[in-house]
């Protein structure tokens, strides 16, 4: 996988940053191979106390769901807010979702 990313063996790749509802900067990779989407979300802060925080996710046919992903585990990490159990449905995972992280990824798919 990284040497996909290190030869340049992507499709293609784009750099977001939108402020979440925290106040802070959120820095998006999405790239996307010929077999999947991966993203990589970072939390990127002005003032201290700073964040070393990362979020990863990888989807082989959805880009929302690589974001959905890396969100969740980055929020985990810089927030302390617990996932949602693994739904069998995406239906089903997507209704018990924090409506803040689906924010995000409307407000990222809008640009």
């Amino acid at each position: 996988m990284e040497e996909d990313y290190l030869s340049k063996n992507y499709i293609s790749r784009e750099i977001k940053q939108i402020i979440n509802e925290a106040g802070d900067e959120l820095e998006f990779e999405i790239i996307r191979y010929s077999n999947r989407y991966s993203v990589v979300v970072t939390v990127c802060q002005d003032h201290p106390p700073f964040k070393d925080c990362i979020g990863f996710g990888e989807h082989p046919r959805r880009k929302k769901a690589a974001l959905r992903m890396a969100l969740k585990e980055l929020y985990a990490q810089a927030y302390g807010e617990e996932a949602p159990k693994q739904a069998i449905k995406d239906r089903l995972f997507e209704s018990t979702y924090p409506h803040h992280l689906y924010a995000i990824i409307w407000r990222l798919n809008e640009r």
